[in-house]
């Protein structure tokens, strides 16, 4: 048998095939985890998150976090209210959804929130706080890697 351009196409061919097999499986078996279980009903609250957001952004300062031995240091502007400050804070891990937290707080300490090292774990989050503070709602959010 001789080698000739009929066999480069069945070989080209298979070697296509064979790929789309190996993609089509990989697909149906990675796990896709929803944002939001009730996503409409989220959307149509959209416009709160708006002004929260824009609420925390009229502060002086930032909001920043630090990873330390301890665990993970969230820093408030020093503008806020900390005192009066309540609300959750929630650790959204895009990658797996039951390693997602939520912690409730009343009140800061020097405006900073500390999460003990043993919830994390190490990888890409999303830091969200939502509070409120004399009446007037915030929202902050950040992404990071520990």
């Amino acid at each position: 048998m001789k080698w000739n351009w009929g066999w480069n196409i069945v070989v080209v061919l298979g070697l296509f095939m064979t790929m789309i097999v190996i993609m089509v499986v990989k697909s149906v078996n990675t796990k896709v985890d929803l944002v939001a279980q009730d996503y409409y009903a989220d959307e149509i609250a959209y416009q709160e998150q708006i002004d929260k957001e824009a609420n925390a952004k009229a502060l002086q300062g930032h909001f920043s976090w630090k990873n330390t031995e301890a665990g993970l240091i969230i820093e408030f502007p020093a503008d806020l209210d900390a005192e009066h400050f309540t609300g959750t804070v929630k650790l959204y891990r895009p990658s797996d959804e039951k390693l997602d937290r939520e912690f409730t707080f009343e009140g800061l300490r020097d405006h900073q929130f500390l999460i003990q090292a043993e919830n994390l774990v190490t990888g890409k989050w999303e830091v969200q706080v939502d509070g409120t503070a004399n009446g007037v709602a915030y929202y902050f959010e950040q992404r990071l890697k520990l």
